[in-house]
């Protein structure tokens, strides 16, 4: 089943509508200095807004934005990775700052949840940790929707918010416990 529909490419936003698991979203991808990188947010003003930050955060040079070919190849790698497949990102994680960190997460079983408190004991630094996961540059190929506070299930998700990041948690599980 398709979790995604592409509606429309806005050429001057660099942006596409799309519809994902319900919600209507706008999303970019860029070839960047290193690689290529994958974003998403609630409105265009915050999807360049959330990009731009992203790219300062990790020292990206944003080169050309991806063509409609390759973009339509990272959706159904998403889709692909809801439906339990093991993928890789397709980005050098190595060039990024945040490295050891999102290949922690990457370890993460599909469907289970980790604590940011268990994350944070290999990484001393909380303020980091949590930007590293506030910029994650290829959500959720990364799936930092898989790291939790203890208190307050499920905690937030930048830039869609935390029933956005509960939908995704929950689509894993299902996936994963469906008989």
């Amino acid at each position: 089943m398709q979790t995604y529909a592409i509606l429309q490419f806005l050429e001057d936003q660099h942006a596409w509508q799309i519809r994902f698991l319900g919600y209507e979203i706008y999303s970019t991808a860029w070839i960047t200095n290193a690689g290529v990188v994958h974003l998403w947010a609630g409105n265009t003003i915050e999807l360049q807004h959330h990009t731009k930050k992203v790219a300062t955060f990790h020292n990206f040079r944003l080169i050309n934005p991806v063509p409609h070919e390759l973009f339509q190849e990272i959706y159904e790698w998403i889709e692909a990775f809801l439906n339990g497949s093991k993928l890789s990102p397709p980005i050098s994680l190595f060039s990024l700052r945040f490295f050891p960190m999102y290949r922690k997460i990457l370890e993460v079983p599909y469907g289970t949840v980790v604590h940011y408190s268990q994350l944070a004991k290999s990484f001393p630094d909380r303020m980091k940790l949590i930007k590293g996961l506030k910029y994650n540059p290829f959500p959720p190929l990364i799936p930092c929707h898989r790291i939790v506070p203890k208190n307050s299930f499920p905690g937030q998700y930048t830039p869609l918010g935390e029933k956005f990041k509960l939908q995704l948690i929950q689509k894993e599980i299902t996936k994963q416990f469906r008989w």
